[in-house]
């Protein structure tokens, strides 16, 4: 079972990191959209591979797991702001 888990670390990880270079990418063409999707996608890749690394019980899991959904609900926030005050596109 080991190798199978270090296998699923390693899969997540180059997955998140995947999701952060296409949200980089994102933000230089200036598409909110695609910059959140895909910080949420690395946010959870992230959250995955650490959580097949440490093998936190269930309380850690779920805490980990709420605050990642807490990020992802600030950033949608902070994009919509962002859009709503002229900057990605303008207005609504």
């Amino acid at each position: 079972m080991q190798p199978l888990r270090w296998t699923g670390v390693a899969v997540c990880a180059v997955l998140a990191v995947f999701g952060l270079v296409y949200a980089v990418i994102d933000v230089t063409k200036d598409w909110a959209g695609g910059f959140g999707r895909n910080m949420a996608v690395a946010g959870l890749f992230g959250v995955s591979a650490v959580l097949l690394w440490r093998r936190p019980g269930w309380r850690h899991t779920g805490v980990a797991l709420g605050l990642l959904i807490l990020g992802v609900f600030v950033l949608y926030i902070v994009l919509v702001e962002l859009r709503a005050h002229g900057y990605f596109g303008g207005p609504y």
